[in-house]
């Protein structure tokens, strides 16, 4: 009897062990569902939430890039743009080559041009044109389109002479040179 209970324990303690993180794996995965769900929904707060958990609890997660956008975008709507530009430019730092960057710029040009800061327009207006499209055979513009994490519509529209960045239909912001 006792043998047996022994036993048993074993077993539910192998199964429990090797179980366990196969049922967590995908916890990130299921934090980043909810979040997108919420944002769809317009609940903002909720999204950042789900996000920001993601950044804590899985800083290895492959969701880490749109949750990091999110938290920056995040304190982007509430005006708070000392954090927002700090955070947008961590993400650009850490994420040199990825589709994010060029949105982060237009974020933090928006924000220099909000505070009138000349130095920092410059500065970022300079950042965005080094990833200027090098060629527009057959075309007179190229796009590019960024649905963020908080479920807002961005597209930049390289030209010639200008990029436009659009928020939905609405001009974000501009660079002419």
């Amino acid at each position: 009897m006792r043998i047996v209970r022994v036993l048993s324990i074993l077993v539910i303690f192998f199964l429990t062990v090797s179980w366990a993180p196969q049922a967590f794996a995908d916890e990130d995965a299921l934090l980043f569902a909810q979040a997108k769900t919420e944002a769809k929904k317009g609940q903002d707060e909720f999204a950042f939430m789900h996000y920001r958990s993601i950044l804590r609890d899985y800083p290895s997660s492959r969701f880490i890039l749109p949750s990091s956008f999110s938290q920056a975008e995040y304190y982007f709507l509430l005006a708070d743009y000392q954090k927002a530009s700090s955070l947008f430019q961590e993400l650009i730092q850490l994420y040199p080559d990825s589709q994010e960057k060029l949105f982060a710029l237009a974020h933090l040009l928006k924000i220099a041009q909000l505070q009138e800061d000349q130095a920092m327009i410059h500065q970022w207006e300079k950042e965005i044109l080094t990833i200027k499209p090098t060629s527009f055979i057959f075309r007179d513009k190229k796009q590019f389109v960024y649905r963020t994490p908080l479920n807002r519509f961005f597209k930049a529209v390289f030209r010639i002479n200008q990029i436009d960045f659009f928020q939905g239909e609405k001009l974000f912001v501009q660079i002419i040179y």
